[in-house]
């Protein structure tokens, strides 16, 4: 009973491919197309809703609907197609600081008029 030894190589084999699963799927997380800095606002009210289309609007211009970059002639087209699909009609607007106040009007008349429900701004809290 006293030579008992246990062998280590089997637990060392499996942590560093659990780590290696996690490194990897780490660098796989979704980023999304347009990289925006939304506006902080005091006041930030959170609803979790899963089922929404997130609709970026950068600073030079340019959209994305659900992380895909999409020209502005085919925002209504794309924005029918998406609110057809989900329940609840929520349109997430996430616009850069820089967007003109013109583009993010703009949008929210054709998300209404695409049938969207709710029309959310995105925000971050204040500090």
């Amino acid at each position: 009973m006293d030579n008992v030894k246990i062998n280590m190589t089997p637990l060392v084999d499996v942590c560093m491919s659990l780590l290696i699963v996690f490194l990897v799927s780490g660098s796989l997380i979704i980023q999304p197309a347009l990289k925006i800095k939304v506006p902080e606002a005091i006041t930030n009210e959170e609803k979790e809703e899963t089922d929404k289309i997130i609709l970026y609007i950068s600073s030079d211009g340019k959209y994305a609907v659900d992380d895909i970059i999409i020209e502005f002639k085919y925002l209504e087209m794309m924005l029918n197609k998406k609110l057809l699909v989900i329940d609840s009609g929520m349109v997430l607007i996430k616009a850069d600081q820089g967007a003109s106040h013109g583009d993010l009007l703009k949008v929210m008349s054709i998300a209404k008029k695409s049938g969207a429900t709710k029309v959310t701004i995105a925000t971050k809290q204040k500090e």
